[in-house]
Order: C-alpha cells, then sequence, then structure tokens
C-alpha cells in the first residue's frame, strides 16, 4: 500500500518542483487513449516504486550475504582485501551461473563456473 501511496505522489508531483505527470496530462478527443495514457502512467509509476523497493531489498540481502562471504574467506585463510574481492566475485558469478543454467536447462554454466572459482581460490591462498 506505501508503494501505491508513493507512486502516485510522484505522478500528481505532491511535494515536488515539477507537476507530475497526471497534472501535466491535457485532456483528448479521444477518451480511450486518454485513459490508456493514464493507466500506463500509474503502471508504470508503481512499478519503478515497487522495483525500487525490490533492490534496496536485494541490495542489503546481496550486501550481507558478501560480508558475511568475506568473513569466512578471511577465515580461510585470505587476505581481508582479497576476501573482501572474491567474495564479490564469487556471489556475481554464481547468481550470473545460476541464470545461464536457468536459460539454457543445464547445470554445464554452472559447473563451469564453479570450477574457475575454486581455482582461482585456491591459487589466492597459495600466493598467501
Amino acid at each position: 500500500m506505501a508503494a501505491a501511496a508513493r507512486a502516485a505522489a510522484t505522478l500528481g508531483g505532491e511535494g515536488q518542483d515539477h507537476p507530475g505527470p497526471l497534472r501535466e496530462r491535457r485532456v483528448t478527443r479521444d477518451a480511450r487513449d486518454d485513459l490508456g495514457g493514464l493507466a500506463g502512467d500509474l503502471l508504470l509509476a508503481l512499478a519503478v516504486t515497487i522495483a525500487t523497493e525490490f533492490l534496496d531489498h536485494a541490495a542489503t540481502t546481496f550486501r550481507a550475504w558478501r560480508l558475511r562471504m568475506a568473513e569466512l574467506l578471511e577465515q580461510g585463510g585470505l587476505t581481508h582485501h582479497d576476501a573482501a574481492r572474491f567474495s564479490a566475485l564469487l556471489i556475481s558469478a554464481s547468481e550470473g551461473a545460476v541464470v545461464l543454467s536457468q536459460a539454457e536447462r543445464s547445470l554445464e554454466p554452472l559447473e563451469l563456473v564453479t570450477e574457475q572459482l575454486v581455482a582461482q581460490v585456491r591459487g589466492l591462498l597459495a600466493a598467501g
């Protein structure tokens, strides 16, 4: 409900320096076009608001994963610097591999990325 209220405020321009798309909308001769445009504006504003909230939640989650992974990598022997960098790589590569595996309906991308990540962390540990 909060997302819908923020979307409506954004569309109406409340509390903003500009009037917002709903207040700028001119009446046209074809009411169907006007209604379709209005519905499109509402859906877009709602989608952007929901997407922003989703991205905020995703950012918090990924940051927590990255920090925890860095802690574990550091406990496993990586330097603080290497652990921080590798945790970001590990999560990014793993998430991308999951997307590729789902799209291709194959475990091959996930297996290839896993092999490469294991080789890289072993290299970092050996370089110590």
